[in-house]
């Protein structure tokens, strides 16, 4: 799970899986649908909203921080980690979260087709 915008004009917070079939989890009703990203960017600077883009000075930071790692990746033949196809990513990403933050997945918590259910 994690927080994201919501789809649409709207910017209010809503949480959601990693899902990417916006259309039939939130405008699956058809009384809505979902502007392209375009449309919701110049909507955005016709109201003088800044948040979706990024300002000069962060950019600039950002290929700081992330050049030195691109480098390393290539120099090193750094490989990523394996995983299948619409799970919910490399094995090792659990021990990672856990070793780095102590973060314990929730087991008892299942997103499985779209559906949101317990685990006994």
């Amino acid at each position: 799970k994690s927080n994201i915008k919501t789809p649409g004009f709207s910017s209010a917070p809503i949480q959601s899986e990693l899902e990417v079939k916006y259309d039939t989890r939130y405008f699956g009703d058809k009384s809505t649908t979902n502007p392209d990203a375009y449309s919701r960017l110049i909507l955005d600077v016709l109201r003088g909203r800044s948040a979706a883009f990024v300002r000069s000075d962060e950019l600039i930071r950002s290929w700081e921080i992330f050049t030195p790692v691109l480098h390393q990746i290539e120099s090193e033949n750094i490989q990523p980690h394996i995983y299948r196809t619409g799970s919910r990513g490399p094995a090792e990403a659990d021990k990672w979260f856990k070793e780095k933050s102590g973060y314990v997945r929730n087991d008892s918590y299942a997103y499985i087709d779209g559906v949101v259910s317990k685990k006994a």
